[in-house]
């Protein structure tokens, strides 16, 4: 995504949270491999916010709703009260909760990124949704080309069944405010009218 795109997401996105009450929540979401890690750190810098990336709340391969259980209870209700959000993260070699601890303190803006992070048990707490849509392929080239792609292919179906079932019924894109689409030849955005 070229600075310019960038530019001009961030500019879009800080006019939707100024009609919120603080604190408010930017959610960036996507099928894994579409970039939302890379873009919600961007934004976060754009934006001067804090990023929570919802990874560290994973509970092993199998642990995607329960991460979506986890932003609401451990990040925003806390952070929507003005109380630093404080979690656990998984310690894959232990195969359970007790790895290094995460926290962030309240601010005005924060951004939350990753898969499920737009879906309906989240969206009563957001201000702004973005999307990220990527053609398949280019997901999985991206994927491959991951450092830690050697740990995730076997994972690769059964990570990719919990996103559909995440989403059955409920498909996050639309409910977003912009869609950032990667169409091969560039990046366009498409604002919800």
């Amino acid at each position: 995504m070229t600075g310019g795109v960038l530019d001009e997401l961030a500019c879009g996105l800080r006019r939707i949270p100024a009609a919120h009450e603080a604190p408010a929540f930017v959610a960036v979401d996507g099928w894994s491999g579409s970039g939302k890690t890379t873009l919600g750190d961007a934004l976060g810098a754009r934006l001067g916010a804090p990023v929570v990336h919802q990874d560290d709340l994973v509970t092993g391969w199998y642990g995607l709703e329960r991460s979506v259980e986890r932003l609401v209870t451990e990040v925003l209700q806390p952070l929507a009260s003005g109380r630093p959000a404080t979690w656990r993260r998984w310690d894959w070699a232990a195969g359970a909760l007790g790895g290094e601890e995460g926290t962030v303190a309240p601010a005005p803006l924060s951004v939350v990124e990753g898969c499920g992070a737009g879906s309906a048990p989240v969206r009563p707490w957001l201000a702004a949704l973005v999307w990220l849509e990527v053609p398949g392929p280019e997901r999985l080239a991206r994927l491959q080309a991951r450092a830690d792609w050697l740990v995730y292919e076997p994972w690769l179906e059964v990570w990719a069944a919990q996103e559909r079932a995440l989403r059955a019924g409920d498909d996050p894109c639309d409910h977003a405010d912009v869609v950032v689409a990667d169409t091969g030849a560039g990046v366009q955005l498409r604002w919800r009218e």
